[in-house]
């Protein structure tokens, strides 16, 4: 059987015919393109129109098949017949096959959907929870005491201030340099000398999407006098490359505070929200080592 001899055939007797190609398609109750694709030889019809299309066109289906004139013999009806048989059985597999790769790739569609989208939707949870104005950044500090060894710096959050502070929550904290000398207890210290670089790199466990970034320094001699923020001298920094990311197990941009001053009380400060901010402080001494 070929299928190029069986779509001149349509073609030829549709024009004898007197019929155009929408005209056919509309008998047999298919589009045009598909007569198209008939005529071009890239596509058979299917087995259930063989005989309203021979009709339409004053064929048999022994010549359908054969793409030619015949003459009806019951040799040449009996491989007609098998022929349109096997046909239509393939006709069916590929309609099978195509349905089941549908529904493969819906499947993997789905669980594609799943894998990324799952994610994706906890990560905004967790940013939108971490956007909340009663919760507070979280800043982690590291800096190198000699090449390629690190150490972690626990500082924690001195001042943390909003529209609804509470006298037992953790708001209205006084400013690092505001406390008394000695206070806090654990403020951490920073020894700048020969051995420790002076610098300090910083990075947040988890950022807030529309929050400021401010690092400023004040004398340490002004610890527990009447200062503010207004009072401060605004330090510059820079973001890190982006290699950075995810070191030490903290996922987002890093930042480095470079050239740090011996005597200094230094406080990274975030700013956030209707008026809330929160200051991760420390100090710095030179040593003589």
């Amino acid at each position: 059987m070929d299928i190029r001899k069986t779509g001149q055939l349509i073609a030829r007797t549709r024009k004898e015919q007197g019929l155009t190609q929408r005209e056919l398609a509309e008998r047999l109750h298919v589009s045009d393109r598909a007569v198209s694709k008939w005529e071009r030889g890239l596509n058979l019809p299917e087995a259930a129109l063989f005989e309203p299309l021979c009709q339409a066109l004053n064929i048999t289906v022994v010549e359908l098949l054969h793409g030619e004139r015949a003459e009806a013999t019951v040799p040449a009806l009996e491989q007609a017949v098998d022929e349109a048989v096997a046909l239509a059985g393939e006709q069916e597999r590929r309609r099978k096959r195509c349905w089941r790769a549908i529904l493969v790739l819906l499947a993997l569609l789905a669980a594609a959907g799943v894998l990324i989208g799952r994610p994706m939707w906890e990560d905004c949870q967790r940013q939108k929870y971490w956007d909340r104005d009663n919760v507070r950044p979280t800043v982690h500090y590291y800096r190198f005491s000699e090449p390629n060894v690190y150490l972690d710096m626990k500082i924690r959050a001195q001042g943390f201030y909003g529209p609804f502070e509470t006298d037992n929550a953790l708001f209205g904290n006084d400013l690092a340099i505001c406390a008394p000398m000695g206070r806090p207890p654990d403020l951490q210290k920073v020894e700048l000398g020969p051995v420790c670089s002076w610098e300090i790199r910083f990075q947040f466990v988890y950022e807030k999407s529309d929050m400021e970034i401010k690092v400023l320094r004040w004398p340490y001699g002004l610890k527990g006098t009447d200062v503010g923020l207004e009072d401060g001298e605004e330090v510059s920094f820079s973001k890190m490359s982006d290699d950075y990311e995810g070191r030490h197990g903290i996922e987002g941009p890093a930042y480095v505070i470079r050239d740090l001053e011996p005597e200094y009380l230094y406080s990274v400060v975030i700013f956030w929200g209707d008026g809330y901010f929160a200051e991760y402080p420390f100090y710095t001494v030179e040593t003589g080592g």
